[in-house]
């Protein structure tokens, strides 16, 4: 009997020890990211399996009023270095705290112009920080064929000058992207025959260019209609083509008719050649 009793407490003692192995494996499985926010606007938990992608849950960095965002510290009195959010669920849950500054923020935006990947699109920046120092290492990832050209906002590059706004501000990334351009040069027989170098360089993707001002035509030598000198927008390793055409050169006649000679026509002939070339001659208009 003693020994059924023991047998009955070794199996239950086996199945609790079972079924609490069984809780913290199903409370482990799912890993939790949470946000202490210190103050400022609530963020909700993400809870995902391990290893997935979460980049596009990640919030914006929050917002408190009087103070601008520091960003995010695994300890709660921020000690170590400030984090960037995970894009890949970690293994374990874990706990980030915002650290907050006096002074107010506001809302930086970045946009890509459809030539890079960025890590972060928005931060909650100081008023009055100096954006180019806040942006240094924030660069987006170039498509292939494409360098990282600056930052803009609207139509200017942002300098060292540039502080960020009250109102908050938009700023875009833009990029060089290459470009080839042949030239082709007219010769004394009027065919074109193209330079043994091409000229190559960079100019901004995705942007109205023209190569026609890269090349100064030599003396007697002009822009000839044909090639191709312009686009409205430029994409990655373009080639263009300049046609330098020699100036034509025109000859006129004087009728100085001899006494006695028959009039042909009335309409005296011209003749034209293009530059060092040889001379094309109408027929005479009398006999």
């Amino acid at each position: 009997m003693k020994s059924m009793k023991k047998t009955l407490l070794l199996l239950c003692s086996l199945f609790v020890l079972l079924l609490s192995l069984a809780i913290a494996a199903c409370g482990s499985a799912t890993p939790k990211i949470t946000f202490e926010t210190g103050g400022g606007e609530p963020i909700p938990p993400i809870e995902a399996e391990a290893g997935a992608d979460i980049s596009g849950f990640l919030p914006e960095d929050p917002v408190r009023d009087g103070y601008f965002f520091e960003g995010w510290y695994l300890e709660e009195d921020f000690s170590g270095e400030a984090q960037d959010l995970p894009a890949v669920m970690p293994e374990k849950s874990v706990t980030y705290y915002a650290k907050w500054g006096e002074g107010t923020g506001a809302k930086l935006t970045l946009t890509t112009n459809d030539g890079g990947v960025l890590n972060r699109t928005s931060f909650n920046v100081k008023v009055g920080e100096n954006l180019m120092a806040f942006l240094e290492g924030k660069e987006p990832t170039p498509k292939a064929g494409l360098t990282f050209a600056g930052w803009y906002r609207g139509a200017n590059k942002l300098t060292s000058a540039d502080t960020m706004p009250a109102a908050g501000v938009t700023v875009t990334a833009k990029y060089n992207a290459s470009y080839t351009v042949e030239v082709y040069r007219q010769q004394e027989d009027e065919a074109y025959v193209k330079d043994a170098t091409d000229l190559t360089g960079t100019a901004i993707y995705g942007e109205p260019f023209s190569c026609a001002g890269l090349v100064t035509p030599d003396e007697h030598f002009h822009l000839g209609p044909d090639g191709r000198t312009e686009t409205d927008s430029l994409g990655i390793g373009e080639t263009f083509s300049i046609y330098l055409a020699r100036d034509v050169h025109y000859i006129f006649y004087n009728p100085n008719v001899p006494e006695g000679a028959q009039i042909v026509t009335n309409v005296m002939p011209t003749g034209t050649y293009v530059h060092d070339g040889d001379p094309k001659l109408g027929d005479c208009g009398f006999v």
